[in-house]
């Protein structure tokens, strides 16, 4: 799925909440009277950044709104909605050509398993599998030149958000960082001013993701998240 602007890009849920829309997407699917997993899959691939069937995305939508109504627990790690869909998609399409399954009905009998079932094991397995595939931080550009703007740090929501402006034409994005864990910058110019990134390196893991941002003035921008994401930013002045 394409970046999106931030508006709806904000639109998000727990990621403990993304298997739930996986099991109401997929039952919301089947009521629906798709056919087949293949047939839903094909109605599903995302062509331009959105779904071949204009349909699926509301439906999609729909699933998602009525997830994200909760209060955010500080610290939770969160999922867009694209990111959301994505994962969902991609557990889908494993379950056709991994597990062979065709039938919608069956999906749902899967997901509806529990321990010490069987299925409720291969289900976690690749639920968790695909959960780390489409990790938000692979969605982020190539930054080196772009121009740092600010770095906010919400303390009540365990958060912080850096923005910045890259490309041609310009365009200011968010680095989004959930459930902050640790924080730290240095402001010294050892290499002389400069307001440009030089290198961001990331260090996804299992239960946290760290970023280090290295600007051209030589000072460095070191955090670590339970997740980071990469939004377009809504329309600003240029400082």
């Amino acid at each position: 799925m394409t970046s999106k602007s931030r508006g709806e890009a904000a639109l998000t849920i727990a990621e403990r909440e993304a298997f739930e829309a996986l099991i109401s997407f997929t039952v919301k699917m089947r009521d629906l009277g798709w056919p087949s997993l293949p047939g839903l899959l094909g109605g599903m691939q995302p062509i331009d950044g959105f779904p071949s069937d204009p349909g699926v995305w509301e439906d999609w939508h729909q699933v998602i709104m009525s997830l994200a109504q909760g209060v955010a627990r500080p610290g939770e790690r969160r999922l867009s909605s694209e990111a959301a869909y994505k994962a969902v998609f991609l557990f889908l399409g494993r379950q056709f050509q991994k597990r062979g399954i065709e039938s919608l009905t069956e999906v749902v009998a899967r997901l509806e398993a529990t321990p010490p079932d069987s299925l409720a094991r291969e289900v976690t397995e690749d639920w968790n599998d695909i959960l780390r595939q489409t990790h938000p931080m692979n969605d982020i550009p190539n930054l080196h030149d772009a121009t740092l703007i600010s770095v906010h740090v919400d303390w009540a929501q365990k958060g912080a958000c850096i923005r910045v402006r890259h490309g041609w034409p310009p365009t200011f994005s968010d680095l989004t960082l959930s459930g902050l864990q640790r924080i730290s910058l240095t402001a010294l110019d050892e290499w002389g001013p400069s307001l440009h990134i030089l290198s961001v390196r990331t260090e996804p893991n299992d239960k946290s993701c760290r970023i280090i941002i290295e600007m051209q003035s030589g000072d460095t921008i070191d955090a670590t998240a339970k997740s980071i994401e990469f939004f377009n930013a809504p329309e600003v002045m240029d400082p």
